[in-house]
């Protein structure tokens, strides 16, 4: 009962949550950032607007009832949070396109190309033979720290360049082809050995059974920690904007906009970061809960 409180109230706070802070964010920069001028003629334009005329009216209405109010502003956030995750989800689609399958491939043949070069040169004017006399110890001490140093330059670049991710762990895939054999033999079915088709027939086998995992939880967090991605995002690409249209700041708004830009990068590759882990974290709940389950029911029967 608890565990499906807990999953709703992820589910629901992974929407209202990223509403919020979409909404905080929009009020932040037009009360703090934008000129009163630039404001003025903004709401003139949506005056002309029919929908916001109505909204806008509705909303000095609600002010005079400040609980009706807030039930309204957290409704619209509510809201504007599923638009949010749908958005998200294009976003990173569409990057995982661009990078991916783009950039990032045409990078890596770049690099390759010249770390073979490199050590061809090396070899050729015989490089290597001026380091013979070098400690081993020194020099394996060396090695190792540039070995750590290109880790973690290489993990950090892989988290922020990449946007794609993994189901599961790699070195669970055994796990999925084992499983599906027993579910191919079990119910006399020729599913393929694709990760969605056990996903989709393992969430449907875990709620019959009732099996205790942790992939709802997984699952809500991923959306949630991709919808505020997705925000930051936003809120830096905007700053960028305003950077570029002076005219429509306060006078004062040259060292927020810095200052924001960098936080909003820093919450953005957190966030980023987040949402793999916890995507990839939520299949391979799914993956071992489900081989676990059907291992256990195979030895039984």
């Amino acid at each position: 009962m608890w565990e499906k409180i807990e999953i709703y109230f992820f589910d629901i706070m992974g929407l209202l949550i990223p509403g919020i802070v979409f909404v905080t964010g929009i009020i932040f920069t037009s009360l703090f950032l934008i000129s009163g001028q630039a404001l003025s003629d903004i709401l003139d334009v949506l005056n002309k607007i029919a929908f916001f005329k109505i909204y806008l009216k509705m909303e000095e209405v609600l002010k005079k009832h400040i609980w009706l109010f807030v039930v309204f502003v957290i409704f619209n956030s509510y809201l504007i949070g599923h638009v949010i995750k749908i958005m998200s989800k294009v976003f990173y689609w569409f990057f995982s396109i661009i990078f991916d399958q783009f950039f990032n491939k045409i990078f890596s043949f770049i690099i390759s190309w010249l770390w073979k070069n490199i050590r061809a040169l090396i070899s050729f004017l015989k490089i290597g033979d001026l380091f013979k006399d070098i400690n081993p110890d020194f020099k394996k001490f060396v090695m190792d720290f540039i070995k750590s140093f290109y880790k973690f330059f290489h993990h950090n670049l892989k988290v922020i360049f990449v946007f794609g991710t993994e189901w599961y762990e790699k070195d669970n895939k055994p796990l999925l082809e084992e499983s599906l054999r027993i579910i191919n033999e079990r119910y006399d079915t020729n599913f393929p050995t694709k990760w969605y088709s056990i996903y989709k027939l393992s969430k449907i086998i875990i709620y019959h059974e009732n099996l205790k995992n942790m992939n709802d939880t997984f699952l809500a967090k991923y959306n949630f920690y991709r919808s505020l991605s997705f925000i930051c995002f936003l809120q830096f690409t905007l700053l960028i904007i305003l950077s570029f249209n002076k005219e429509l700041l306060n006078d004062y708004s040259d060292i927020i906009i810095n200052i924001l830009m960098i936080v909003n990068l820093i919450f953005w590759y957190t966030f980023h970061e987040k949402y793999k882990r916890y995507f990839k974290l939520c299949g391979n709940e799914t993956l071992v809960s489900i081989y676990y389950h059907l291992k256990t029911t195979e030895r039984k029967g």
